[in-house]
């Protein structure tokens, strides 16, 4: 059995690690230098969702941050604490191949399973399985704290363009602030941000922010002959609190055969 990860996301590192734990002969392709993210940001799962994932990978993601009764959050990027960071430490690196982004139909035809971890839907489109449902800009902002730190929050947005916001201080000095809203465009995120900033009353001083925009949508079925979508490439929700969960348990379907 030879398995094909086209992608070196928080999808594609927890394939290669169940792999590697099962003995099976696998090779990752990524076609950047890092995997994940380059930066650092939370990443909320409801405690119940997380109560459902197996022991193995609970072990995996470690300790989450206990925000309140129905959240947990887990630190995603390739740095720090980060939990593809964590988890690329723990593969064979000969196994991993960066700088790489083969076609995924020619994958097909050499492996014997090619998981398609690619973190967006591009293929999935390609083949008329995705169903697209919407759209999300986000922002990552890290601050230093001027003051009174603020409290941890999460909030949803309503009216035409519902959305969240999720705020958690670190310590006394510093935290991060995220915001996600739907439906609009990369240039009208600046002034969602700023009102957010306003109406919390928010006082602190950024120091890094970044923008990134998220498909929603689902891939049916799921695989296409010996390809299977996992991660945001088959599922990603407006729920942007669930979207862990359905890549983890997306990432559990697709090797269920094998493992």
């Amino acid at each position: 059995m030879k398995v094909a990860i086209l992608g070196g996301g928080f999808s594609g590192l927890i394939t290669a690690y169940l792999l590697e734990q099962q003995n099976i002969d696998y090779t990752l392709f990524e076609e950047k230098r890092i995997m994940g993210k380059s930066f650092s940001y939370p990443a909320l799962m409801l405690k119940k969702d997380y109560k459902k994932l197996p022991q193995e990978i609970k072990n995996l993601l470690e300790r989450p941050v206990d925000i309140n009764k129905h959240f947990y959050a887990i630190w995603h990027g390739n740095v720090g604490p980060g939990i593809e960071n964590r988890i690329f430490s723990k593969l064979t690196p000969a196994k991993i191949k960066l700088f790489s982004k083969p076609d995924v139909f020619t994958l097909k035809t050499k492996f014997d399973l090619v998981i398609n971890a690619t973190g967006n839907p591009l293929n999935a489109r390609k083949l008329g399985l995705w169903q697209d449902s919407g759209s999300m800009q986000l922002r990552t902002g890290f601050y230093t704290i001027v003051g009174k730190a603020p409290k941890s929050f999460f909030k949803t947005l309503s009216g035409n363009h519902q959305g969240f916001v999720f705020n958690l201080p670190f310590d006394q000095k510093s935290g991060v602030l995220i915001l996600g809203v739907a439906g609009i465009t990369a240039k009208a995120v600046p002034f969602y941000w700023d009102l957010l900033i306003v109406k919390e009353s928010l006082n602190v001083h950024f120091i890094e922010i970044s923008d990134w925009a998220q498909n929603f949508g689902t891939a049916k079925p799921m695989n296409y002959h010996n390809i299977f979508f996992v991660g945001s490439s088959v599922i990603s929700s407006p729920k942007w609190y669930r979207n862990d969960y359905f890549a983890i348990t997306s990432v559990l379907k697709a090797l269920k055969s094998i493992l």
